[in-house]
């Protein structure tokens, strides 16, 4: 019998609600569904990847995995815990086993600071106090990020773009976490050193054994640094496969439409899957199924019936009427 490999995160039907306020008194007239029902795990040692356009929920699922957004609903486990049920002391605790790389480094790091004390900040507020296996654990992660000694005394306005970043995945870093969120991480770096920031976190991911959730819109991206990939529309999962499954054999339209756009070299006559429409207000999803508004193959039944989530073939979930 094949052991099944283990979850080092899991996500039970996660909502996320953010309340629109209005009138004299403030009253709550509605809110954004942001995320809306969403299921996944994350295995110990694998990248899994997060895609969709902007504003399905990515980043949001992303906030409420590492505890800078609370969930309205639903259940996150970490390690077997409920990060619900469990004590504040032991979720900072918690915490420390994780890290995070923000798409913009020029707005994560404090101007006002030099490099080293960016970098050592999370060990001062986990309570280390010897300051000598901070100033090494310092030098050792700014060596890991190929970056000299001598950027400790710089301050952030000296750096290039992609300098900052590699400060930013330093500090993610600095606690040895054994999770990291990624969150569009090249996406506000030059395009000419995007893939050496991309080869980066993919060597140290190996190298320090870590289980990293990548958020992109890029599909391309997505499927260099990904083992799985989760595809979000409109704050829900539509599709989830290991990556060569998906870009193999998508099963759902709005997957299909997203990989169609990948340029291919030498491929001009690639068939382009063009969306009508727009994307649907999050405040005001459209029934049954939420894609029905774009789809190409909408029926009756996607306007009455919101599709299941269900397995298509191992490992590979869609939430389609068209497949059920």
């Amino acid at each position: 019998m094949i052991k099944k490999p283990e979850s080092l995160i899991e996500l039970e039907n996660i909502k996320k609600y953010f309340p629109i306020r209005g009138g004299i008194i403030s009253k709550v007239v509605s809110s954004v569904h942001a995320v809306d029902g969403v299921t996944f795990n994350i295995r110990k040692g694998e990248t899994f990847g997060l895609v969709g356009e902007s504003g399905c929920g990515k980043t949001t699922t992303g906030r409420i995995i590492i505890g800078l957004e609370k969930a309205t609903e639903g259940t996150i486990m970490f390690e077997g815990l409920d990060l619900n049920r469990i004590a504040e002391s032991e979720v900072r605790e918690l915490r420390r086993k994780m890290g995070a790389i923000f798409q913009d480094p020029h707005l994560s790091l404090d101007p006002r600071m030099r490099i080293g004390s960016v970098i050592r900040e999370p060990l001062d507020i986990q309570g280390f106090v010897n300051k000598s296996e901070k100033d090494e654990a310092v030098l050792k992660i700014l060596e890991k990020v190929r970056l000299e000694p001598s950027y400790i005394n710089r301050f952030p306005h000296e750096l290039s773009g992609g300098e900052k970043q590699r400060v930013a995945i330093a500090r993610a870093l600095i606690n040895n976490p054994e999770f990291l969120l990624a969150d569009e991480p090249i996406s506000s770096v030059d395009v000419s050193i995007r893939s050496q920031i991309l080869n980066l976190i993919k060597d140290l991911i190996e190298e320090l054994g870590l289980t990293c959730l990548f958020i992109s819109h890029d599909l391309s991206v997505i499927e260099y640094m990904s083992d799985r990939v989760g595809v979000m529309y409109l704050g829900r999962l539509v599709e989830l496969a290991p990556v060569e499954t998906l870009y193999d054999n998508p099963q759902h339209p709005y997957t299909e439409a997203l990989l169609s756009a990948i340029p291919v070299p030498g491929e001009r006559s690639k068939e382009r899957i063009i969306l009508k429409g727009v994307v649907p207000s999050p405040i005001n999803p459209p029934s049954g199924c939420r894609f029905r508004t774009r789809c190409p193959y909408v029926s009756i039944k996607c306007s009455k019936e919101e599709p299941k989530f269900f397995e298509i073939e191992k490992d590979h979930l869609v939430a389609c009427n068209l497949r059920s």
